[in-house]
């Protein structure tokens, strides 16, 4: 059986392990700004579809960090599209892409895996994660969890 000090294990060897590739986008990304920019990148990973919305990634999946869980630090969301926008861009390595309609999604799905791994090393379990399934498992199951701290 695995209990949850081999699982975290195995997280934090994944994370030291990946690609030079991965961990540059992310680093890129993440880096040289504030915190709100990984906050940002966890709140696209953390949903199920892999294009969204932004106010849907705001309202869905940033609003409910549990970063946020009292409140503080919590972005406008005038800020909050400024940053997803700014991750499109060069000097965040365009870590994600947007078709202009307001619709954002990792430039590669990799990243997306790689994000979701640095967010629960760093205490945020951002929920189960079966692209096209959470639908349906809510309906047979109910809800699958929110997002947590770990």
């Amino acid at each position: 059986m695995i209990d949850s000090s081999l699982f975290e294990h195995a997280v934090r060897r994944s994370v030291s392990k990946a690609e030079p590739m991965l961990k540059s986008a992310y680093d890129t990304a993440t880096k040289r700004y504030s915190n709100e920019y990984e906050a940002v990148l966890w709140s696209v990973a953390s949903l199920t579809l892999f294009e969204n919305k932004w106010d849907d990634i705001y309202e869905k999946a940033y609003r409910e960090l549990p970063v946020h869980a009292d409140g503080s630090d919590l972005m406008s969301r005038e800020n909050f599209y400024k940053r997803i926008l700014n991750l499109t861009r060069d000097s965040c390595g365009s870590i994600l892409s947007t078709n202009k309609n307001g619709w954002y999604s990792f430039s590669e799905s990799v990243v997306r895996s790689y994000t979701r791994l640095r967010a629960f090393e760093n205490g945020i379990d951002l929920g189960i994660d079966l692209h096209g399934h959470s639908g349906k498992l809510r309906k047979e199951y109910g809800d699958i969890g929110p997002l947590k701290r770990l």
